[in-house]
């Protein structure tokens, strides 16, 4: 049922509580079901196996970036007899590597891959054992509840994972320094 008027007042005078499209946040009608709990786990389970499959990419990639031109620079060093093989391209390639390192680094897509990939299985398990009503399930009287609240616990805990692996603004500023100090160090030696 939705409410006709949403600004209607209560009789304290403060508004009620609506949806940006005016319905009221538990109020549903027979057009638009609460989702069903099987629907909700699922829906859940797909969410993390894409996030963990997006990071598990995301992760190789920079993997392969670090380690195909930090072995070919050398290379490039040893074998180019001309500025460009034997200065610009070992500089471009060392660059990429160092790029993607940092990438590691603050975005931790390894981190976040094994994160969504414990949570997907974690998810599929509550799934089974609502479905073949197994440990807690079986003697729960509403095991569609119980099915629901451990879904959201599993979801709310990852986004706590998440939060922890966010860069926070200190992080930020070590990191940049840490690699003025390398620049500098590197150009130390380089003029000695």
């Amino acid at each position: 049922m939705y409410l006709h008027n949403p600004r209607s007042v209560l009789k304290n005078g403060n508004r009620k509580m609506t949806e940006p499209n005016g319905r009221h946040p538990i109020q549903f009608d027979s057009s638009n079901p609460v989702e069903g709990v099987l629907a909700f786990c699922e829906r859940h389970i797909s969410a993390m196996t894409r996030k963990a499959s997006h990071n598990k990419h995301e992760s190789l990639w920079s993997f392969y970036l670090i380690i195909g031109p930090s072995l070919s620079a050398p290379l490039f060093v040893t074998l180019g007899q001309e500025w460009i093989l034997g200065k610009l391209v070992p500089s471009m390639l060392s660059l990429v590597a160092a790029a993607a390192m940092a990438w590691l680094q603050l975005r931790k897509p390894q981190q976040l891959w094994s994160t969504y990939r414990t949570a997907q299985r974690e998810l599929e398990d509550q799934k089974n054992r609502f479905i073949y009503r197994i440990g807690a399930y079986a003697d729960d009287p509403e095991p569609e509840r119980l099915l629901a609240k451990n879904v959201a616990d599993i979801a709310i805990g990852v986004h706590h994972q998440w939060v922890s692996l966010v860069p926070s603004p200190e992080q930020l500023k070590h990191h940049a320094a840490a690699a003025e100090a390398s620049h500098t160090l590197q150009l130390r030696t380089k003029n000695e």
